[in-house]
């Protein structure tokens, strides 16, 4: 398989947990080629009460980051059109 490649397989757990606290792991990878990958990453919280997962996917640039670019054909036409250009955001999870 060409381009980003996990070198070892194991579960990060972490038994004693504190509101408000951030925590992280290493995960180690081979790559093959340059670009943009994701790693899928899932969550799981167990609790006496219930078990509730997160499923994530956090972006991996290997080399030049690619640049954030329009095509100049829907470029042209947004202007045509008199539309605005979009404005990418960080996204916001909620929990309602």
């Amino acid at each position: 398989m060409s381009g980003l490649n996990r070198r070892e397989r194991r579960n990060c757990e972490i038994r004693k947990r504190r509101v408000g606290e951030r925590y992280t792991t290493k995960v180690l990878v081979q790559v093959s080629e340059q670009g943009l990958y994701y790693i899928g990453v899932t969550a799981k919280l167990t609790t006496r009460i219930q078990t509730d997962a997160r499923t994530f996917s956090v972006p991996v640039v290997v080399g030049t980051p690619p640049a954030e670019q329009k095509p100049a054909a829907a470029a042209a036409a947004s202007a045509a059109a008199g539309s605005e250009a979009l404005k990418t955001m960080p996204a916001v999870e909620t929990t309602k």
